[in-house]
């Protein structure tokens, strides 16, 4: 009997790792802070799946935050779909209540629960396609997540666990989520707020704005953006410093305004 083919091992780099352009989970700006703070504290986790032309099949926000983050090395272990591939890490024990291990098995599944986000015109494309996406969504979910039908008051399905954009902000998009996440993953490599949006914190607090303003911002964005564009304003925003697409976006304008007004202590001439 013929010994079984070892899989091939190839070491290259992540920049040769192409997104999928169509990928029908746009993700969440939570998501990805997720994401980040996962890969930034607990190293890397889940294999990403690409098909034979390095095309990115499963995994394409967490390739898109570790190239961000710095990372380069990439190995590539070549398969048909008939072995298991195990990411074997060696520097952390589940046996020894080691709380990285379980922190990243939390992080593995929150992360991508939060980052769900489902292009309902790209999965209805594929439904027409292929009856196999019945393997995974029933007619009526389908409709449920286009906005065809309403959420049925007693029906026997519930509503599909998607992230819409929402209507209030929730509280972690104020900040609340965020400071115990500072506490428990230590901050010393946490994204520092910029002067404006300190500013903008305290401001909130002698006059509280809107509940919805964030969640405006983020969800104006995505109904602008294409997820192309969407990916490149991620990248702007994290050269900038900022979390949060408000903050961002009042960084920009402040740059712009700097820009074009007269510097300080210059006098401004008359229109005449």
């Amino acid at each position: 009997m013929a010994a079984p083919k070892k899989p091939q091992i190839e070491e290259t780099t992540i920049d040769q790792l192409i997104p999928d352009s169509a990928n029908l989970n746009r993700g969440t700006e939570r998501g990805n802070y997720m994401i980040e703070r996962s890969i930034r504290e607990l190293g890397w986790g889940r294999p990403i799946v690409v098909d034979k032309n390095n095309q990115i099949i499963g995994g394409n926000h967490a390739a898109e935050v570790a190239g961000q983050l710095g990372f380069e090395k990439v190995k590539i272990i070549e398969t048909s779909g008939d072995e298991i591939v195990v990411h074997r890490r060696v520097d952390l024990d589940l046996s020894t209540d080691d709380p990285k291990a379980r922190l990243l098995s939390i992080a593995d599944n929150r992360a991508s629960q939060v980052s769900l986000n489902w292009d309902a015109s790209g999965l209805a494309e594929v439904a027409a396609m292929t009856p196999d996406l019945g393997w995974f969504f029933q007619k009526n979910e389908l409709d449920l997540l286009q906005g065809l039908v309403e959420a049925p008051a007693g029906g026997a399905v519930a509503p599909l666990p998607v992230n819409p954009p929402m209507a209030a902000t929730p509280a972690w998009a104020k900040g609340s989520d965020d400071e115990e996440d500072d506490e428990q993953w230590g901050d010393e490599d946490a994204r520092e707020n910029g002067p404006e949006e300190e500013e903008e914190e305290e401001e909130e607090e002698d006059a509280p704005a809107p509940a919805a303003d964030v969640s405006r911002t983020s969800a104006a964005l995505a109904i602008v953006l294409t997820p192309q564009e969407m990916r490149e304003w991620r990248k702007a925003k994290d050269q900038l410093g900022y979390t949060r697409d408000k903050a961002a976006l009042l960084a920009l304008v402040q740059q712009y305004l700097e820009q074009i007004e007269p510097a300080s202590g210059e006098e401004v001439p008359d229109e005449d």
